[in-house]
């Protein structure tokens, strides 16, 4: 049996976010290393891994069924972006890119790779990314600059699709 159509947008995510490869910002800041987890938690954030870390977090799946037994679903999912960052001791001595400069080149990657295709090939009618958040008072991670952004992929289907 097939996977899911939900299985497949979430692994077409994956797929895409592995395909940013860094030139240092004339087309991507970064070459990511892209996993799919069910949540941000510590084990993620591996000091050896030199390239900046996407994390692909599926959500909540929303659905309706219309009166043409046409299902449509919202798929709902996070990825959190983060790159080792270590604070500048002096923070007015600063001469490398500040917390908010490396979390504002994670958001343009992966906003511009998404955007390239919103229907993932077909998979969904629309892909949104409807918020970005690097806000320290939730991204804050010592060590890491990280961004969180919550996304959902919207998909009309027949009721016999899974």
């Amino acid at each position: 049996m097939a996977e899911s159509r939900v299985e497949q947008i979430i692994s077409a995510i994956k797929t895409k976010l592995e395909t940013i490869v860094g030139d240092g910002g004339t087309t991507y800041w970064h070459t990511y290393h892209v996993i799919r987890y069910h949540a941000m938690t510590a084990e993620i954030l591996d000091p050896s891994i030199e390239r900046p870390i996407a994390v692909v977090i599926p959500d909540v799946v929303e659905s309706e069924e219309d009166t043409n037994r046409q299902i449509r679903k919202f798929v709902r999912f996070d990825i959190v972006g983060t790159k080792k960052h270590q604070l500048p001791a002096r923070p007015f001595d600063a001469t490398a890119p500040n917390r908010w400069i490396v979390q504002n080149r994670i958001a343009q990657d992966v906003e511009k790779k998404l955007r390239e295709d919103v229907t993932l090939g077909g998979l969904t009618d629309n892909l949104e990314i409807t918020l970005t958040d690097e806000t320290a008072e939730t991204t804050y991670i010592d060590g890491w600059a990280t961004v969180m952004m919550n996304c959902v992929a919207q998909t009309v289907h027949s009721a016999s699709t899974p």
